[in-house]
């Protein structure tokens, strides 16, 4: 395929992300060498992309015993995760998780703009920080977060973890202020930067 230009006119190389529909699983491997991404986008004749494979994908095949030279097509993934070109960095970068490394970027005729992962040029210059936290139901006993304490006097509790998650989404602002989005409680809280000389003065404690 060849090079494609975003809405900013920066050049984003397509080379040794894709193959045909026909291609081999030897094929898909040496693009994958290539590119060193760890998935390549399937596509069909005119460039839509149906499917994608990963290292993964190509390990499984050959420990099932599957031929190097069998269509790629036959161990691609139909079902994958994509992100429209154009989406917000907070979007795409929410997709982005344990198993999914690589998020195809496509445009409105579903062909190949670029892959986004989590060290991926977002063009604008802003800095952002993603993390996540299982939320934890303690039981019983108690204990503290800080190391000292715990080393020295110890603690007992017991606790568990639940398949609901915390998300936490950090941009780097121009300026001095610091600004709370959340989808709990109030939506916005807005205040300025805490002084280093006293960061622990309370009307700055948000």
């Amino acid at each position: 395929m060849p090079e494609t230009i975003d809405h900013k006119g920066l050049r984003t190389s397509l080379a040794h992300l894709t193959v045909s529909e026909a291609s081999s699983l030897r094929q898909a491997m040496q693009e994958l060498q290539k590119s060193g991404k760890g998935l390549v986008c399937v596509v069909s004749d005119n460039d839509e992309v149906v499917g994608v494979v990963s290292d993964g994908d190509v390990r499984n095949a050959l420990l099932q015993d599957a031929d190097i030279e069998s269509c790629v097509s036959n161990y691609m993934t139909r079902n994958f995760t994509s992100a429209p070109e154009g989406a917000s960095k907070e979007n795409v970068l929410k997709l982005l998780d344990s198993r999914v490394k690589q998020i195809p970027i496509l445009d409105s005729q579903r062909r190949l703009v670029t892959l986004a992962g989590a060290g991926y040029n977002f063009l604008s210059g802003a800095m952002y920080a993603r993390a996540k936290a299982p939320a934890r139901i303690s039981l019983a006993g108690g204990g503290t977060d800080f190391t000292n304490y715990f080393i020295e006097h110890s603690g007992v509790s017991l606790s568990a973890t639940i398949a609901k998650y915390s998300h936490v989404v950090i941009r780097k602002r121009k300026d001095q202020r610091i600004t709370i989005y959340s989808a709990a409680g109030p939506s916005r809280n807005s205040t300025h930067n805490m002084p280093r000389s006293n960061p622990c003065e309370p009307r700055h404690d948000i």
